[in-house]
């Protein structure tokens, strides 16, 4: 079971990502915006975090760039539906990103393979 922050705005996809993840037993946490996030990571750890790029008014990258200067250790996938957003996710400090739209299998198996990675 991993620990995952889920920052997206969509409700839609805020509710399917709650579903689905915690289907498969992991702990979820929903922020909506970069408020929250920051908020949120005073009190919850996450082992990942699934980060739309287009969060509001705010940039998910520099968001993930923000939190990766402090907790290294946590795993940030980057969500967009514009490729062009997501081409440079490492420059962002991003550990992987997924356009939009995907399949929730994908996001499942990229979570299983960041976390299994970092255990290894």
């Amino acid at each position: 079971m991993a620990k995952i922050l889920v920052a997206e705005d969509d409700e839609y996809l805020k509710e399917l990502y709650t579903i689905f993840l915690k289907a498969v037993n992991h702990e979820i946490v929903i922020a909506s915006s970069a408020n929250e996030v920051k908020k949120t990571l005073h009190s919850f750890t996450p082992d990942v975090i699934l980060l739309d790029v287009m969060l509001g008014n705010d940039d998910g990258r520099k968001i993930c760039k923000d939190i990766k200067q402090k907790k290294k250790d946590v795993k940030v996938i980057l969500l967009s539906a514009d490729d062009k957003l997501l081409a440079d996710y490492k420059a962002y400090e991003a550990d992987a990103a997924i356009p939009k739209p995907f399949r929730l299998q994908d996001v499942l198996e990229m979570i299983d393979n960041l976390l299994r990675n970092d255990a290894a």
